[in-house]
């Protein structure tokens, strides 16, 4: 007979290590047990007596605690005395705490909040529930005790489970008609624990519990004919009877040894059933109820729980597969989803795609469960590598998922954008979703291959461009039927789901000569996902091999670059389309042979850049000379007065785009030559030593004269070159760092590379130079974000032989301070011709000077001189930190002491931003270096 003996088994078990005292164990226990109710009796302590409610809630919240400490293993190994005494005191806290357990759970939950379900009248309610609730407790107590079939009878106990049924039958109004129903399952649950766990016994006991359920659905709420998320009340009836078979089914088969997949398959039968339920009930009542409570979201998350915390148990006990065990915890867990977006119906697409995602963990990652005790969780151990073919069957249900989940994405990204998506940017996010579902099936699998690798950082960074790039999608197939036969609609997404398509309001309302629909976007897209997938092989293919290979895909990658900004920039204008590709593809062909350095284009770099250079001019001048496209209908209809200041208007915007596109190709040069200028400079720090040893000093002395074949590949007279070098002092014996600059590049064929670099470097700032004052009127802010473009700059044998690592400062600095001074002086003269805008500050009278200077009524030229004295007064601060920019010598504390406060008087005086962002920028400056020449004498102390 199964007679229990559960607390015979926890008395055998190893006692565990304890790094506490008996002492601190009870007081733990203590706390545990007496600060609930003791919170609770304080925050209702004016209506504690008043209301049985609150009395019953205190017994509920102190007995609890206790009776689930005595329940666990070690739970109680504070309690003194040997082992008998132990098992006594024990089994007296458990028999007291249960029972005031039921008793504040039968006052504060059954009666309290269902007793609109208890039909008997009083006192004879509170007779029959009391009766069915102690006597179930009474046997219960006699199985968790071992003493069923010793003791206590198993008739006397089955007596006593019929009894009880039948005070709770009673108290619920079970009808006379529906009265066998509890007594056959009460028959029975008591013939399963005398006949030792047979199968017909529990199928008797599951047919009248069912039975029971029946009535109780029956009775409370057939009637009603109301309809919860589109389900009538009978399907949501129907639905949660088919969920409660399963879970009466379940334990009786455990314990009669039924095979594993019966039981794996009605535990996943009752999961979904479960889940579908709590997402149809949960939905409603954060929807269509905000301000009721139809189903808790804590419900929601306690079924997850306990959920998964069976489905661990059950597979560590051997008593389900691992398969079945993997699609419980799949279930379980994306059911928490609909926490997140309940009107979203997240937990089907979430399901699967942790069901996909998870495949390879789960089924081919050995999950085993574990031999020892039930509560440890199941080990993966690493299997056998599987199958080429499995891996694209499992990647082929990714995709599916993914695709089915679609709609789920559409939701989520609207919640977070809170507006209607673009197509773009929902394509974007199902291509990261589906890179994240694949991602435990590569850590798996390919974890070592470096290709399947970069395929994945391919496929995340397609998915980033998509969203940053945002390329239109075609409508029809979108969110609208194509025209096909037999009204076949397949399409990405329904009426509910429409992504936005439609032009912006910038070019709708804007100048008429842009797109509408930016289709050229996916040119500049393919183009970054082809140059990014020839560096996915590696040197495995006969692209990275062959140099005309390459050459030709960076040909191809160019044209896409250069139709793309062409379409975008200069639409309706063909020449300057084709000359715009014809510069990018000389870009990336520089780019291409600079990063070759044993190939025989390297020496001819510097013509590839006069190229460029000339094809920039070239571009500029055509676009002087060639007339503009004629204007649309609708551009003429939105400014039929002013047409040629429409036109004159087109012809400024396209010359600021191109110098846009010819300033960022220029930076991207620039940028290309310095890396490439480290890189080499890096590489030579290790041979120069052991050839300056070899070499002697003569020879390095040669070595700093400027070779006249190599620089700039002989286009530049020698002689030119000799002369220029000599000024400089470059072929002296004594020379500086310059000519060993020159000898460390002349191994590489690259001694014109710093050269250009400069030169490509000052275009590119004076390109921004002149957009920021032809777009902006010249505004002050800009500088700081032009500057740092100076920091490419490099040492040099023509335009900059003198500036060295540690200058590298020193240009953008004085950049920022000329650029400011002169903007302020510039100003400051321009509005003399405009009095209002001087003594109000600036054209847009937008900026006024702290402490007022000057009335009004004064002369016009004593304010423009007020702005150049105060911009002079910023003077001696500036060639202060210019020289320690460029000398790195301290200079005496005073010297700042004496210069910054200065800066205040153009701070709070002057009326034009440059003059006070130069003012503060000298103050700020002032204190830096103050610090800088601080920690240079504390490095030089802790050096002696």
């Amino acid at each position: 007979a199964l007679g229990g003996g559960g607390e015979a088994r926890k008395q055998g078990e190893a006692s565990l290590a304890r790094v506490q005292s008996r002492l601190d164990g009870l007081l733990m226990a203590l706390i545990t047990v007496g600060l609930p109710p003791a919170l609770y009796a304080a925050i209702h302590w004016v209506v504690l007596l008043r209301h049985a409610v609150h009395v019953y809630s205190v017994l509920l919240l102190g007995s609890a605690p206790l009776l689930l400490l005595s329940l666990m293993p070690q739970g109680l190994w504070w309690l003194p005395g040997g082992p008998k005494t132990v098992r006594r005191l024990r089994a007296v806290i458990v028999v007291l705490a249960l029972f005031t357990t039921l008793l504040g759970l039968e006052g504060r939950v059954i009666f309290y909040c269902f007793g609109q379900y208890i039909k008997l009248s009083a006192p004879w309610n509170w007779v029959a529930v009391t009766v069915a609730l102690y006597g179930s407790a009474v046997v219960g107590l006699a199985h968790y005790f071992g003493l069923l079939g010793g003791v206590v009878d198993i008739t006397v106990a089955g007596s006593c489970l019929l009894l009880c049924t039948t005070a709770g039958a009673l108290a619920a109004g079970v009808s006379f008609a529906w009265l066998p129903a509890p007594l056959v399952a009460a028959c029975g649950l008591a013939l399963f624990f005398d006949e030792a766990g047979g199968l017909r016994e529990y199928i008797v006991f599951v047919l009248g519990a069912f039975l029971t359920g029946v009535w109780f659905v029956s009775s409370q709420f057939w009637f009603l004919d109301i309809a919860i998320s589109g389900l009538h009340l009978h399907t949501v009836c129907k639905l949660a009877l088919a969920a409660l078979l399963p879970a009466l089914m379940v334990p009786g088969l455990m314990f009669s040894g039924a095979p594993r997949s019966a039981l794996g398959g009605l535990l996943i039968l009752q999961a979904g059933l479960v889940a579908f339920l709590e997402e149809q009930l949960f939905m409603p009542s954060q929807a269509e109820f905000p301000g009721e409570t139809m189903y808790p979201s804590w419900l929601v998350l306690t079924t997850t729980a306990v959920g998964i915390m069976a489905a661990r148990r059950l597979t560590a006990a051997g008593h389900i597969g691992s398969a079945d065990s993997w699609v419980l915890h799949c279930i379980y867990a994306s059911k928490a989803a609909m926490l997140l977006l309940p009107e979203a119906g997240l937990v089907l697409p979430t399901t699967l795609l942790s069901l996909s995602a998870t495949a390879p963990v789960f089924l081919f990652g050995a999950f085993s469960p574990s031999t020892g005790s039930v509560g440890v969780s199941p080990t993966y151990v690493r299997r056998v590598r599987r199958p080429l073919w499995v891996d694209a069957v499992l990647a082929k249900c990714v995709l599916l998922s993914v695709a089915l989940a679609r709609f789920a994405v559409f939701d989520i990204v609207q919640f977070l954008v809170s507006a209607r998506p673009p197509e773009g940017l929902l394509l974007g996010a199902l291509v990261l979703v589906l890179a994240a579902a694949l991602a435990p099936l590569l850590v798996g699998g390919y974890r070592g291959n470096m290709v399947v690798q970069r395929c994945f950082a391919l496929l995340l960074m397609t998915g980033v461009l998509l969203i940053v790039l945002q390329p239109p999608l075609p409508v029809r197939g979108g969110a609208k039927c194509p025209q096909l036969p037999l009204a076949l609609c397949p399409r990405l997404w329904d009426e509910r789901h429409v992504p936005l398509h439609e032009p912006e309001d910038v070019e709708i309302w804007g100048r008429g000569m842009s797109r509408a629909d930016h289709w050229p976007r996916w040119l500049l897209l393919v183009a970054v996902i082809l140059g990014a997938g020839s560096t996915i092989l590696g040197g495995h293919s006969s692209v990275s091999r062959s140099a005309l290979a390459r050459i030709g895909l960076s040909a191809v990658i160019g044209t896409l670059v250069g139709l793309y900004i062409a379409l975008e920039v200069v639409p309706h204008q063909f020449i300057l389309q084709l000359m715009i590709i014809l510069s990018c593809i000389v870009v990336l062909a520089f780019i291409l042979l600079l990063h070759r350095p044993h190939s025989r284009g390297v020496q001819a770099l510097p013509v590839v850049a006069a190229l460029w250079g000339g094809l920039c001019g070239l571009t500029l001048l055509l676009q002087l000379e060639l007339p503009m496209p004629k204007l649309s209908r609708e551009t003429l209809r939105l400014f039929p007065d002013s047409r040629f200041q429409v036109e004159d208007e087109l012809v400024h915007s396209t010359r600021a785009a191109l110098l846009t596109v010819f300033a960022a190709q220029a930076i991207l040069l620039a940028f290309a030559l310095k890396l490439r200028l480290s890189s080499v400079l890096k590489q030579q720090d290790v041979r120069l030593s052991t050839w300056q040893d070899e070499q002697g000093g003569a020879s390095l002395a040669r070595g700093r004269r400027l070779p006249g074949d190599d620089l700039f590949c002989g286009i530049v007279p020698s002689a030119m070159l000799a002369r220029f070098g000599s000024m400089l002092g470059l072929d002296s014996s004594g020379g500086g760092a310059c000519g060993l600059l020159v000898q460390r590049l002349k191994h590489n064929g690259l001694v014109w590379l710093p050269t250009v670099g400069n030169i490509l470097t000052l275009v590119a700032f004076g390109l921004c130079v002149f957009l920021n004052a032809s777009i902006t009127g010249g505004a002050p802010e800009a500088i700081f974000m032009m500057a740092p473009l100076l920091l490419m700059l490099s040492q040099d044998p023509l335009l900059l032989p003198g500036l060295t690592a540690p200058r590298r400062y020193f240009v953008p600095t004085v950049a920022v301070c000329a650029y400011l001074a002169l903007t302020a002086t510039t100003l400051a003269a321009h509005s003399s011709t405009r009095p209002n805008e001087l003594l109000t500050g600036g054209p847009a009278g937008g900026s006024h000077a702290f402490v007022p200077l000057l009335p009004s009524g004064r002369k016009v030229w004593a304010a423009v001189v007020q702005e150049v004295v105060l911009v002079a007064l910023t003077l001696p601060s500036q060639a202060t930190l210019l020289t320690y920019l460029w000398t790195q010598k301290a200079v005496p504390v005073m010297t700042l002491l004496v210069w910054a406060p200065l800066n205040l008087l153009p701070l709070l005086l002057s009326s034009q931003p440059a003059a006070q962002y130069l003012s503060g920028l000298c103050l700020i400056s002032a204190v830096a270096q103050f610090f800088s020449m601080r920690h240079q004498k504390h490095v030089g102390s802790k050096v002696v």
